[in-house]
């Protein structure tokens, strides 16, 4: 594990978010890709997520799943912070939570999340773990996504 106040961890997100644009300019270059449903979508590692949602303006809109500010984000420096981020995620949001998540309780690391995302933004808790079942958020986010994306 790479500490989070680190100039190596400073470099790994780089490199991950570096990465995941090359995917989208990928995306947006193909014909058969509608540029405007391009959707971001996370499971549980909300320190690299929320940068690159922030940064990236290119997605229509942004899923996560198991999103939380966990206490050792107040360690990160600035440049790899997502707590600092995370307000400046423009497109619309949806948070998937589990009501029994260990990893991210809800008043000490999931809220403190949502709450510092700007609108729109919506959160759903679903019964489960840290990464609630698939047979539960897939149908919560595509029902969300058709509602968003038709806008």
């Amino acid at each position: 594990m790479v500490a989070a106040n680190s100039s190596r961890y400073v470099e790994i997100v780089k490199e991950w978010i570096e990465d995941l644009r090359r995917g989208v300019d990928f995306l947006v270059s193909r014909p058969d890709v509608k540029r405007e449903q391009i959707v971001f979508w996370n499971h549980s590692t909300t320190q690299f997520a929320a940068i690159l949602a922030a940064l990236e303006k290119r997605y229509a809109a942004v899923v996560l799943v198991a999103a939380g500010l966990e206490p050792e984000t107040k360690y990160a420096m600035d440049a790899v912070n997502a707590a600092l981020f995370a307000p400046f995620i423009e497109a619309p949001k949806l948070v998937l939570s589990g009501s029994l998540d260990e990893w991210n309780p809800e008043i000490t690391v999931a809220l403190p999340f949502y709450n510092s995302l700007r609108g729109p933004k919506k959160r759903v808790v679903l019964e489960g773990g840290h990464i609630p079942p698939t047979s539960l958020t897939v149908p919560v986010a595509l029902e969300w996504l058709d509602t968003t994306l038709s806008r």
